[in-house]
């Protein structure tokens, strides 16, 4: 046992063969406990809690054999709940999920093996506010996003954190808003716009992210209002 010069109880720990066996607490100089933790051989095995110094629960987390396995959740000083995750011999595995003060969902990945594979991030109003999945720990194939009313914003086709395939914008009615194709991070070929009332806008031709070839503008009634000519990203013609 170890004290604090007041006499209140700092440190109390079981022994055996010279290593740390059993439960093992500490204490703040006010009394309040600190650590409640568990060992076996001198490393953590079993449940260790840790509290704020006004009482509230710091963290919970599961060792076995000295390394995390299991859940280990953690609280703020206010003693709401920020984050949840999931262990397996000291590797990310399953779930991590954070949250925002108000103890609703604010982002959740999944890992195996310590590899980021899949990640949502959410609103405060509890909708989902992006979904993408990951390979080694990058972006890889359609990232989703939406807007707080729950309606699609993005799909984004990304290949190891690069764009690569289709990207779809779409207007807060639902209605489509863009569409493009990149290779390798470029746009190329065709990219459509359309207005909210669901009219094409603009169609043009791409080629390694500048406009190339001609590009041909509406107005929201429909009516054409132009064509464009461009080489390499420099506008030549222009009829009206």
């Amino acid at each position: 046992r170890y004290y604090y010069e007041t006499g209140q109880l700092q440190d109390e720990r079981e022994y055996q063969d010279h290593q740390l066996c059993g439960k093992r607490c500490t204490w703040y100089e006010n009394g309040v406990k600190e650590e409640e933790s568990h060992w076996l051989d001198g490393k953590p095995h079993g449940t260790t809690t840790f509290w704020y110094e006004n009482g509230n629960k710091e963290s919970v987390t599961t060792f076995v054999h000295g390394k995390m396995d299991g859940t280990r959740t953690q609280w703020n000083e206010d003693g709401c709940i920020e984050s949840v995750t999931s262990w397996k011999q000291d590797k990310k595995s399953g779930k991590a999920v954070f949250f925002f003060p108000n103890g609703k969902k604010k982002t959740e990945f999944i890992y195996v093996d310590d590899e980021l594979v899949e990640r949502t991030v959410y609103y405060e109003n509890g909708r989902r506010k992006s979904h993408c999945c990951f390979k080694n720990n990058k972006k890889h194939g359609k990232l989703t996003t939406w807007y707080p009313t729950g309606q699609v914003e993005s799909e984004i086709s990304y290949v190891q954190d690069v764009r690569h395939g289709p990207s779809i914008f779409y207007h807060p009615n639902g209605v489509r808003k863009s569409e493009s194709h990149y290779v390798n991070g470029k746009r190329n070929g065709i990219r459509i716009q359309w207005y909210p009332n669901g009219q094409k806008e603009s169609e043009s031709e791409w080629q390694n992210n500048v406009q190339h070839g001609y590009t041909y503008l509406w107005y929201e009634d429909g009516t054409p209002a132009a064509r464009l000519y461009y080489e390499n990203g420099e506008l030549i013609q222009e009829t009206r």
